[in-house]
């Protein structure tokens, strides 16, 4: 088997996602161009950062290490229209949230009915996304339709249950 040294695996699902949750409500509950400027948006300011020894970390923990004017002004970039705070709504649910507090102060009282449902929808979708991404090398081959069929080994059955940690 192949080493590589100096090498972290990491699971999208269990590491990534949880991190990444902010683009994935983006980009699941606003039109793509759409969803897409606004992460080029905070891109854009990132490009401070280049060449420098600090590094911008998109992640929701990589924004809440930075200083206090750098993390507002990126939630500020996500928060500045009422379609973007809508949609982001759902991170204040998260008690784990990093800089909670600031994304709090950005976003609405969450609605907890209306908003566990953006965000389980924006998971789905961005899961669904991935398995279509690896297509048969996942295990998976595509149907008419759109419909995907299992090959060789089952996959467990979904609980219904959202679990995130930031830890």
């Amino acid at each position: 088997m192949l080493e590589v040294g100096n090498l972290e695996l990491q699971s999208w699902i269990n590491d990534r996602l949880p991190e990444m949750l902010w683009a994935a409500l983006l980009v699941a509950h606003l039109p793509r161009d759409y969803a897409l400027s606004i992460i080029r948006d905070v891109a854009g300011y990132a490009e401070k950062f280049r060449g420098s020894k600090e590094h911008l970390d998109m992640t929701l923990s990589g924004m809440a290490c930075l200083d206090t004017v750098d993390t507002e002004a990126i939630v500020g970039i996500l928060t500045s229209q009422a379609d973007r705070r809508q949609v982001l709504r759902p991170l204040a649910l998260l008690e784990d949230l990093p800089a909670r507090e600031r994304w709090c102060n950005a976003l609405e009282t969450p609605d907890e009915t209306k908003d566990w449902e953006l965000l389980k929808v924006a998971v789905a979708l961005t899961l669904d996304y991935g398995l279509r991404a690896v297509q048969c090398g996942g295990g998976f081959a595509h149907q008419p339709g759109g419909r995907r069929a299992q090959s060789a080994g089952k996959r467990p059955a979904p609980t219904g249950h959202l679990h995130v940690n930031f830890t």
